[in-house]
């Protein structure tokens, strides 16, 4: 799966929405709406010299260590066993040594999160 399509798909799960049919999403609660690093609208901004602060890019769940938390902590009031869930997959996708969890990336995190809310797509 594509970082990307892991960005889009984690941020749907934190409530970002897409907007009808333009590469803006918008967070109702929030009152945010943001664009996607790298896609088209960003580069055209980046062309443009507009500002391209990170209050404007959807967050990078992948990368940023912060944002792959807060995702995960807006699961807390989620039914069942999400926290069992995903400290396993957690566990498994660092080699099952809870050091290497304790120390796991963004990125591993993400995967971890994905896996947990049934969203993650073998390559």
């Amino acid at each position: 799966m594509t970082p990307e399509k892991q960005r889009i798909l984690i941020a749907e799960a934190c409530g970002w929405k897409k907007m009808n049919g333009i590469e803006v999403w918008h967070h109702a609660e929030k009152g945010k709406n943001a664009i996607p690093s790298g896609g088209i609208l960003h580069k055209k901004r980046i062309e443009m010299k507009l500002q391209t602060g990170t209050d404007f890019i959807l967050p990078d769940y992948i990368e940023d260590l912060n944002m792959i938390h807060e995702a995960v902590m807006s699961m807390k009031e989620s039914p069942g066993l999400f926290w069992t869930d995903y400290n396993l997959a957690l566990l498994k996708i660092c080699g099952g040594y809870s050091w290497e969890a304790t120390n796991a990336t963004a990125a591993q995190r993400a995967e971890a999160f994905l896996r947990t809310i049934g969203k993650w797509e073998a390559s």
